[in-house]
């Protein structure tokens, strides 16, 4: 089920780390350009229009004019070939045309003939995605139009780079609240010992008679008071209940990454005649945690493991949040026995070999993500029962 026959860019490795920088949610995605995607449609002049986004092995569509569909495999995509070929392109009837006549835009609704498709390209010129016009018979779009699409484009991105700026912003803040919080929580104790001190001091000065080391006593009371009162402060603003820290979209529970792992990925096991069956262990259910790069990381292994196993596989998922120390340990099942190239770019601990099959950098984008949470990934390869691979997170 790879994409062997696929066309790559040269730059498809850093385009991947690109869009997995954004640490997207696809399915919290869905319909928030939708206002884009509509006036696209109207400045063209066509019945449907698709802002996508696309990974190593899915068209993602996050908004949609006259669209059923929410995704592609990559190699029925229309993004393919904006990013295959780095330029925007437009073709009068798809269904006369060798390269777009089987698609899916073509042979189901919105049974498109016109297509008009261009790149969304980053500040650092890596193309993610692309918009999309599609009409069911040709149209001819003038300059004035294609420049107006290309504007909403552009905007995407705008916006696109705003929300990761402020993503970022968002967690260096969070890390310094949680550095301020541990610091205040370490220097509570050692301020109560002072004013206790403090206190026993004034105590004996009073029945010594020593004004000016009572004096002086009490200006090293009430500094600390002040102190105290402060890390008091820190702790109280720090305080958040479970129902806020999940509504902040930053935190997750099982239940929920379950959800969203299914909703995203098994169009695609179904898409590659594979069954996909992602459980939880019955423990920690209700423990809410970071969801940071989760996504990309178990979303990419899961996608290339159900690309390379075989028609009628099966591709089992294992969730268990591990305590003492907060841990998110994913075990990924499969059929299909990794070959050494594939062992050698996801096991932890083996020196990175160089990739140059572009269908093999979705294995090495998870191992770099993997890399910067501080995870470590091992695998089990068995002739018989195929190959296991088990992915351990920290989260605190």
């Amino acid at each position: 089920m790879a994409n062997s026959a696929l066309p790559f860019p040269d730059n498809e490795f850093e385009r991947l780390k690109k869009l997995a920088d954004y640490d997207l949610d696809y399915s919290e995605l869905q319909g928030k350009f939708d206002h884009l995607v509509q006036l696209a449609a109207r400045i063209a002049g066509s019945s449907a229009s698709y802002i996508s986004l696309l990974d190593s092995t899915t068209e993602w569509i996050i908004s949609s004019y006259d669209l059923d569909a929410l995704q592609y495999r990559r190699q029925d995509s229309l993004s393919q070939t904006v990013i295959s070929r780095g330029e925007e392109f437009e073709v009068d009837d798809l269904s006369k045309d060798a390269l777009f006549k089987e698609k899916p835009v073509t042979t189901e609704n919105p049974f498109a003939r016109y297509c008009y498709a261009i790149p969304l390209v980053t500040p650092d010129d890596n193309i993610i995605g692309a918009l999309i016009v599609l009409n069911s018979s040709q149209i001819k779009l003038s300059t004035e139009q294609k420049n107006s699409l290309k504007t909403i484009g552009d905007n995407f991105i705008d916006h696109m780079e705003y929300e990761n700026r402020l993503y970022k912003i968002n967690l260096y803040v969070d890390e310094m609240m949680e550095l301020q919080r541990k610091v205040s929580h370490d220097l509570r104790g050692p301020i109560s010992g002072i004013i206790g001190i403090s206190g026993l001091l004034k105590d004996m000065a009073k029945e010594s008679e020593m004004s000016e080391f009572l004096e002086l006593i009490e200006h090293v009371d009430n500094g600390s008071r002040k102190a105290l009162e402060l890390v008091d402060k820190v702790h109280a603003n720090k305080k958040e209940s479970p129902e806020a820290k999940r509504n902040s979209n930053k935190n997750i529970i099982l239940h929920q990454l379950k959800e969203k792992l299914d909703n995203l990925y098994q169009k695609l096991a179904e898409s590659c005649s594979v069954d996909l069956n992602i459980d939880i262990k019955e423990e920690n259910l209700e423990l809410d945690f970071p969801k940071v790069k989760l996504l990309q990381i178990l979303g990419n292994l899961i996608a290339n493991i159900i690309i390379i196993t075989p028609e009628n596989g099966s591709v089992e998922v294992s969730l268990n949040l591990k305590r003492p120390n907060l841990s998110l340990i994913t075990s990924v099942k499969s059929d299909q026995i990794l070959n050494k190239i594939q062992i050698d770019i996801l096991q932890s601990g083996n020196e990175m070999p160089s990739v140059t099959n572009p269908e093999l950098f979705g294995f090495q984008l998870v191992r770099e993500l993997s890399n910067t949470i501080n995870g470590t990934i091992n695998i089990e390869a068995d002739s018989e029962k195929g190959s296991n691979i088990s992915i351990h997170i920290p989260l605190n």
